[in-house]
């Protein structure tokens, strides 16, 4: 039987719908009486800079908060005004940028979700001053996270978007540069933060999941993402990338058509994906978290995937990108020293996963990985004296855009990450 700690209320749910665009006009289904209802706000965009006079960290944007509860209806009824967020816009162009704002969510008088704060040069990010807002049954409420910061403004790097809140609580934060320059982060998840970069120079991290994104402690580094079980790790230099975090076993809830959810089935966790091998020609491709999921595994707390393994540094052949989060997982990071003109990406998040970082020097092009549904996009990094372009990682909904740093010369150019466009989430039992 479902327990309290699986579900926010004494109610079981079957159905739902996303609602992506704004409305006045969606009507409660037949033979419905009570909705569950979740809004998440927009995330903010990430700062951008490419600006070769500057070495100011591009800071990702922050996540959008939760709010969600439960409304007594009945079918027919017309609900209250719906107005979704619309994430900050993306940086672009040859400057020296902060972020754009994401916008708020609401659902009539009874939700208020505010959006993320936008990614700042010098990664200070700051918090959102307004809470959530519920006066539903049940009700709960949590903040977005922070994009990711640095402790040394002029560290030339780029940070992480926060992840939003979520039922898990408070978003991630994007991952942190701790006495670490040239270097850049993953996004955070649903409650674990980006990897953090300490010490040393050019590392790349794994974006958070359910966990953390693995830390970087070595140059040249480039780690798994966080799973829902476990944190992602650091791989050796130069050659191997970090393992994704673990999945973890959950209770699903068994979904039955025409009456409301009652019992549940153990799902075995999810595996996170193990970091790519290489040498100076050839290698093992980073492997993806496994693990499946969908909105009602975000209501129920049941994602169970793994973090995507770390992309690592190949010295003269095609650089490996980093895996792919499963559903709760992060993305894996992605780094190269790579002298040809090839293109390096950070792995993409899975629901509730933020994106990894693309790290590299002398490629054509750098990538943050995009955020899972909830997830901050990655930051990129490349500085060369070429014509390089960087894209900061897209956050997914309510989540941060990575930030983007390319300072390698007067051509430079590319664009910040866009923050994920909030939502609402109806829930009920059919």
């Amino acid at each position: 039987m479902l327990t309290q700690q699986n579900i926010h209320s004494p109610l079981s749910f079957n159905s739902y719908k996303v609602i992506s665009q704004s409305t006045n006009s969606e009507i409660v289904p037949n033979g419905v009486y009570r909705l569950g209802i979740m809004a998440f706000g927009a995330g903010g965009s990430g700062a951008l800079n490419t600006n070769s006079g500057s070495l100011l960290v591009a800071g990702g944007g922050g996540g959008g908060e939760f709010a969600m509860g439960v409304l007594d209806v009945f079918p027919g009824m017309v609900l209250p005004q719906i107005i979704i967020g619309s994430g900050g816009a993306s940086i672009s162009g040859n400057i020296a940028s902060n972020g754009f704002s994401g916008g708020t969510t609401s659902f009539g008088g009874y939700l208020l979700a505010l959006g993320g704060a936008g990614g700042t040069l010098g990664a200070t990010p700051t918090n959102v001053t307004t809470l959530p807002y519920s006066s539903l049954l049940y009700p709960l409420t949590y903040v977005g996270g922070l994009g990711g910061s640095s402790n040394n403004v002029n560290a030339s790097g780029a940070t992480g978007g926060g992840g939003a809140g979520s039922p898990y609580g408070a978003g991630g934060n994007g991952g942190f540069l701790h006495s670490s320059t040239n270097s850049v982060t993953g996004g955070g998840g649903f409650t674990g933060r980006g990897g953090s970069c300490f010490s040393n120079s050019s590392q790349s991290t794994g974006g958070g999941g359910i966990n953390n994104g693995g830390d970087g402690y070595t140059s040249y580094t480039a780690t798994g993402g966080g799973g829902s079980g476990s944190a992602g790790t650091m791989g050796s230099p130069s050659n191997t990338g970090g393992t994704g975090g673990s999945g973890v076993a959950t209770d699903s809830p068994l979904l039955f058509v025409g009456g409301a959810t009652s019992q549940t089935t153990l799902v075995k966790g999810g595996i996170g994906g193990n970091g790519s091998v290489s040498n100076n020609t050839s290698g093992i491709l980073a492997g993806s978290g496994t693990g499946t999921g969908n909105m009602l595994d975000i209501y129920y707390k049941s994602l169970n995937g793994g973090g995507g393994g770390g992309g690592s540094l190949l010295l003269t052949s095609i650089p490996f990108p980093g895996g792919n989060g499963g559903a709760g997982g992060g993305g894996g990071a992605s780094t190269s020293t790579n002298t040809a003109g090839y293109c390096i990406t950070g792995g993409n998040g899975g629901i509730g996963g933020g994106g990894g970082g693309g790290w590299c020097v002398s490629t054509i092009m750098a990538i943050g990985g995009n955020g899972g549904f909830g997830g901050g996009g990655g930051g990129a990094y490349t500085t060369t004296n070429l014509a390089m372009t960087i894209f900061g990682g897209n956050g997914g909904i309510g989540g941060g855009g990575g930030g983007a740093f390319n300072v390698g010369g007067i051509l430079s150019t590319g664009s910040s990450g866009a923050g994920g466009n909030g939502c609402v989430i109806l829930f009920w039992a059919s």
